[in-house]
């Protein structure tokens, strides 16, 4: 469960702005909230929306989580694949801000465990990063660190530091454009690490339909969803269709063996189209729906742009 993030100097957000997603004791005994496993006084918004005008900074806010995720499960795969932290983010007014970092902080709740992981972005790198676990009691909260690296520019390389009992990875065998493109944590998960595989799992269940560094392409990922749905899940394809059919009432079924959407024309005659050929609307009914089923069934998270559309 996320409790807050904090972003500065990303895209549309030039000051540090905090999201808290979290309520206290005032608010209403209702199932509107998750009731904290770490701090009793805290509950948790189950479901958060972001409303205000064009330009105010929504997506950007639901972007910033996003790229967390991606530093955290993607990263390691995706700087062997050459596509860099760099394609990945915009800071704020980016010639204007030119020599300022990109700072996001996120807080989550992970099997009774309350994390805080900070990343510094400078010129398409990580500039520092920090992993701490909170414990509470009902007098304090402490933090102990479980890892911190720091670039530091006069040497050009990472200071490490690694605590509690972390055991510590070779990180020096990486190429240093390797070392600043990924997160610790990813490295960590991708040789093991069970602290970082349980934090990286935490976050690979985090679904949404934003794309950080191209435009989002509702028809391949429908396909892709219905395709994978036929051959892995026929029972969660039966209730998938379903649960379409109460948003689209021109959808009657689902043609496992021809991949079609089955419509019910005017005259009453069966009409089987393609996933290419149904409308934006249904293509992006389709990923929303998928997204939110995951995130209800797994207890994962959601993150969901122009929900409205």
């Amino acid at each position: 469960m996320i409790h807050s993030i904090r972003i500065e100097n990303y895209k549309s957000i030039k000051e540090a702005t905090t999201f808290d997603f979290t309520v206290d004791g005032n608010a209403p005994k209702t199932t509107r909230y998750i009731q904290s496993k770490v701090l009793k006084n805290r509950r948790i918004n189950a479901v958060t929306t972001f409303i205000g005008p064009n330009a105010s900074g929504k997506t950007t806010s639901l972007k910033a989580i996003v790229l967390i995720n991606w530093l955290l499960t993607e990263s390691f795969y995706e700087a062997k694949e050459n596509r860099s932290l760099r394609s990945m983010y915009d800071p704020f007014g980016t010639k204007l801000r030119k020599g300022v970092p990109t700072k996001l902080a996120v807080t989550f709740e992970r099997k009774g465990q309350l994390y805080d992981y900070s990343v510094s972005l400078f010129k398409g790198n990580i500039d520092f990063e920090k992993l701490s676990v909170k414990s509470a009691s009902e007098v304090r909260t402490t933090s102990k660190t479980i890892f911190e690296r720091s670039w530091d520019t006069n040497n050009k390389r990472y200071n490490y530091v690694f605590k509690n009992g972390v055991s510590t990875i070779n990180f020096e065998r990486f190429n240093l454009a390797d070392q600043r493109h990924i997160s610790i944590l990813a490295i960590s998960d991708r040789f093991g690490e069970d602290y970082a595989r349980d934090i990286c799992d935490y976050w690979r269940g985090l679904k949404s339909n934003i794309e950080l560094n191209r435009y989002y392409i509702y028809r391949q990922e429908a396909f892709g969803t219905l395709m994978e749905m036929s051959f892995d899940d026929k029972k969660g394809l039966k209730s998938f269709v379903n649960d379409i059919r109460r948003y689209d009432s021109g959808i009657i079924g689902y043609d496992t063996k021809h991949r079609t959407l089955e419509h019910r024309t005017s005259d009453g005659e069966v009409l089987k189209l393609e996933i290419e050929d149904e409308s934006s609307g249904t293509q992006q009914l389709i990923v929303l729906i998928s997204k939110l089923q995951f995130a209800l069934r797994s207890g994962g998270v959601a993150v969901i742009d122009e929900f409205d559309e």
